[in-house]
């Protein structure tokens, strides 16, 4: 198992990416040229809010990062949205993020219990989460940022064309910035892997196909 999960840790952040975008809830097909324009500008918003963020507060923790923008970080062992298990959630209307500690001490424990901290540093995991909800709130508060603003054209009964919105290029903007702000070398997928790995939704075989 180690040698496979070296293997997807060293995986291309793209590949990661574009995997989210096609498992996204509301997701649609896309071209390739649409593909690889989303994920380009997906990533340089991502890009461009750390560095931005990084300039003003230097290697600055999520948890402080989040006290600057004023969200508060409350925890529960609940299932934050069924049937899916979040590690966190940002509540817009209470400013503030959810973690899930029930999901979060899961992943950990798979990292442990595998003996894959080496690989996957399960002491960054609450700080990876932190951000990618931090990201979310960024989001809310940035009038024409790429990630919220995008909008595809799609046919309505093959007849009318209709702008619809992409939550994927959100999602792939979180997890880059969860990566960049938290130092990690290894993509944030990651962890969600081995959430569904551990709660036997998957096994290590189908992460396997990525490479």
């Amino acid at each position: 198992m180690q040698e496979l999960i070296e293997k997807l840790a060293a995986t291309e952040d793209v590949i990661w990416y574009s995997r989210v975008l096609k498992n996204h809830p509301a997701s649609c097909e896309l071209s390739e040229e649409e593909e690889k324009e989303i994920l380009f500008y997906s990533m340089e918003a991502a890009e461009t809010y750390a560095s931005e963020l990084k300039e003003r507060y230097g290697n600055v923790s999520g948890v402080s990062l989040a006290g600057a923008m004023g969200l508060s970080i409350k925890r529960t062992t609940e299932e934050l949205r069924r049937p899916f298990l979040y590690m966190g959630i940002f509540e817009p209307d209470e400013g503030a993020v959810m973690l899930n500690d029930s999901t979060l001490n899961a992943i950990k424990g798979y990292i442990r219990e595998n003996e894959l901290s080496e690989i996957i540093r399960d002491e960054v995991l609450e700080e990876v989460v932190l951000f990618h909800e931090i990201f979310h709130w960024i989001e809310e508060n940035t009038p024409g940022i790429y990630t919220r603003s995008k909008m595809l054209k799609r046919p309505v009964w093959n007849l009318f064309p209709r702008s619809r919105g992409l939550d994927g290029a959100g999602e792939v903007g979180a997890i880059h910035f969860s990566k960049i702000m938290s130092g990690i070398s290894y993509s944030p997928c990651l962890y969600e892997m081995c959430l569904l790995i551990k709660t036997g939704v998957c096994s290590i075989d189908f992460f396997s196909s990525i490479l």
